[in-house]
């Protein structure tokens, strides 16, 4: 190349250069986590908050609902007569702060107990169930049949749950699905009878069966399968994202409560809820019920819920098709 030749090359590189848009630097994303309720539960996941070891928002929030669903489960009815029972399913990473569920709602019980509120453990179990059976007996045990079922690695049952097709775990997997339904005050929750009378399992009424895990995503996504969908298992849990950093560690712990008696006396009444016989009496306290736990009035859901579940009905089953639970479509039942 000749000296011009090499002076046009290297003209035309510096207006490419200056001409040349800026490489965008890649910006951290930003975790939205869930707003704080208000009432009691918003104070209640506050302090469940405050005595983590390694605090996230989400996780306490997760946490609060489940303890008043496993207590309030029978007493709370919607305006479509259905019980307040939650299957709840928090995902985030190893080691962000998950096992602020197990650590709290036992410290909860035990101060509960220590205050004098000798039922309180009664409506929590922190037990493995291996069948079905052995879930319905739980939760005919529960002097109130009504239960919260703290379950840490989740995840690992759900694998179990995808493999099993006749077995234990396979009934256990049944169970959960008909139970979701039976909190209602007009609900019969039955039983199992057996060959043996003393082994026949019965509860009279209604019954109210929460749920809280926890699970890493790989361990719960990789184990769903088109089956779980389609039967409605899946669409009863509302799964609860977390994809924040993981927390510093909490040096300043605060006890929980932070105000023990009064919310002692606060989970005293709500066990007095929890055992309400008449839906004509749940009613009459709906109103006092509101203002305690600080909660609104039932919102209908919006006209694309009933759309998105009768188009969900028409997907032939094994077809690829994108999960939505209850809480996608804003949809209580």
């Amino acid at each position: 190349m000749t000296k011009e030749e090499w002076e046009r090359f290297d003209r035309s590189l510096k207006m490419a250069e200056e001409t040349q848009a800026p490489v965008p630097v890649p910006q951290k994303a930003v975790v939205k986590e869930l707003n704080w309720p208000p009432g009691v539960t918003g104070a209640l996941a506050q302090a469940i908050y405050h005595n983590s070891a390694r605090p996230v928002q989400t996780v306490a929030i997760a946490t609060a609902l489940a303890i008043l669903a496993g207590v309030c489960g029978r007493g709370w009815i919607t305006y479509t007569n259905a019980g307040l029972n939650l299957y709840l399913v928090v995902v985030a990473r190893s080691g962000i702060g998950k096992e602020a569920i197990g650590d709290t709602i036992p410290t909860l019980v035990l101060d509960s107990v220590k205050q004098g509120e000798r039922g309180a453990s009664s409506f929590f179990t922190f037990k493995s169930m291996a069948s079905g059976p052995g879930l319905f007996k739980a939760i005919a045990d529960a002097p109130y049949a009504c239960l919260l079922h703290v379950d840490g690695e989740f995840g690992h049952n759900v694998q179990f749950m995808a493999t099993d097709k006749t077995g234990p775990h396979a009934t256990l997997r049944q169970q959960m699905t008909r139970m979701y339904s039976k909190s209602a005050p007009n609900s019969m929750a039955g039983g199992i009878q057996r060959a043996k009378a003393e082994d026949s399992i019965e509860i009279e009424g209604s019954a109210s069966y929460s749920i809280i895990g926890d699970t890493t995503p790989s361990t719960f996504y990789e184990a769903l399968n088109g089956k779980m969908m389609a039967d409605g298992f899946l669409s009863r849990f509302i799964v609860i994202e977390y994809h924040g950093q993981r927390p510093p560690l909490n040096e300043n712990r605060q006890p929980l409560p932070p105000r023990r008696r009064a919310l002692v006396q606060q989970y005293r009444w709500a066990g007095g809820a929890a055992v309400c016989e008449r839906p004509a009496d749940c009613r009459a306290r709906r109103g006092r019920q509101a203002a305690l736990a600080g909660l609104r009035p039932p919102v209908r859901p919006e006209p694309e819920c009933d759309r998105e579940r009768g188009a969900a009905a028409d997907v032939e089953p094994g077809a690829p098709q994108r999960t939505q639970g209850r809480h996608a479509a804003g949809c209580r039942r």
